[in-house]
């Protein structure tokens, strides 16, 4: 059950993972991140919301409800509806949001342990069950790009397996026709 950690930083239990760049930066973006996707009706979704409101009137104060709006408007609302990305494996029927972060994430285990480079490829891929924490918080137009509220990425737990969202994976070997062996001319020819 998604909980409050502290001051605008919230838990989000059992989430799909989507986009992961959690040891790598997006080249989109240019930070470390993720979509995080939850029922529409969850408590997480629930959650944000409360939290993203609480951000808005703490930070701007009587142009909340204007600034909120705006985000609206041009698509930076955080908690987005996933019914607007439905054809990508997922996002029908839920609601997720984006979170990132200029430093990588702490990715951890079941049992809490940090995740080496290894496992977090393994384990944190689109479709992952995970638990997440994220926190809230107020941008301004000093720093460009407008006002608003966004969601920073500090966090992330592997929880379970689940299906993958991408048709990704490697191909086997044996999946390919064996061929015979060039000749000296024609390796040069094609690798020249």
């Amino acid at each position: 059950m998604a909980k409050i950690l502290g001051d605008n930083k919230i838990f989000l239990e059992k989430v799909r993972l989507a986009f992961p760049h959690l040891d790598t930066v997006s080249p989109k973006t240019g930070k470390y991140g993720c979509a995080l996707i939850f029922g529409k009706d969850s408590e997480e979704a629930k959650l944000l919301e409360e939290t993203i409101l609480k951000v808005a009137k703490e930070g701007f104060g009587s142009r909340a409800d204007k600034v909120l709006a705006g985000m609206k408007r041009t698509d930076k609302y955080p908690l987005k509806d996933g019914d607007t990305k439905a054809d990508y494996a997922g996002y029908a029927g839920m609601a997720f949001c984006n979170a990132n972060s200029n430093v990588a994430p702490t990715c951890i285990t079941r049992d809490r342990r940090v995740m080496n480079e290894q496992e977090i490829k393994e384990f944190m891929y689109a479709g992952a069950v995970v638990n997440a924490i994220v926190a809230l918080y107020k941008y301004d137009s000093s720093k460009g790009g407008g006002d608003g509220v966004g969601v920073g990425l500090q966090g992330v737990q592997f929880v379970e397996n689940a299906e993958r969202f991408s048709g990704g994976g490697k191909a086997k070997a044996e999946e390919f026709p064996e061929l015979p062996p060039l000749e000296e001319d024609e390796t040069a020819a094609a690798f020249g």
